[in-house]
């Protein structure tokens, strides 16, 4: 007999759930600009919806203590110059050496990525689809963090 692997809707029968939000937590942006010190939490290529190669990051904030944990995400298009140079500028940040990054062969390995730290400065923007949210501006290696040093 053969055994009926058909999941239950989630909720009662009806498939409706019944949800407290009293205690719910909405998170306020993070100040503008910054700095935070971040760590990479996600680095992988991947393909943005129009087919085109693009890097997705995200960071972790460290510091100020205030604001750790939250997140930060970028996508980094593989396919234009000036994002590229955003993509060139980040992984010199995260200690990647400037004249291997800016040779004409640079072997990317997203692996390498992950766990490394760096000094971010952010700001935030208004959009339809989300609303305000805090998107990265600049980024420095992390020893500007510690030094208090703006842009």
């Amino acid at each position: 007999m053969a055994k009926d692997t058909k999941k239950a809707a989630p909720g009662g029968a009806d498939g409706v759930v019944s949800i407290d939000f009293t205690k719910a937590v909405t998170l306020e942006n993070l100040p503008v600009p910054g700095p935070y010190l971040c760590t990479v939490s996600a680095f992988a290529l991947g393909e943005s919806a129009a087919g085109a190669q693009k890097v997705h990051v995200e960071l972790t904030v460290v510091e100020p203590q205030d604001w750790s944990k939250r997140k930060l995400f970028d996508d980094i298009s593989l396919e234009n110059e000036y994002t590229l140079g955003r993509l060139m500028t980040l992984l010199i940040a995260l200690g990647e050496d400037k004249d291997k990054v800016k040779s004409k062969d640079y072997k990317l390995n997203p692996d390498e990525m992950f766990g490394r730290q760096l000094s971010v400065f952010i700001k935030n923007e208004e959009s339809d689809a989300y609303g305000v949210r805090s998107r990265i501006k600049r980024v420095a290696p992390a020893a500007v963090f510690n030094q208090g040093a703006g842009f």
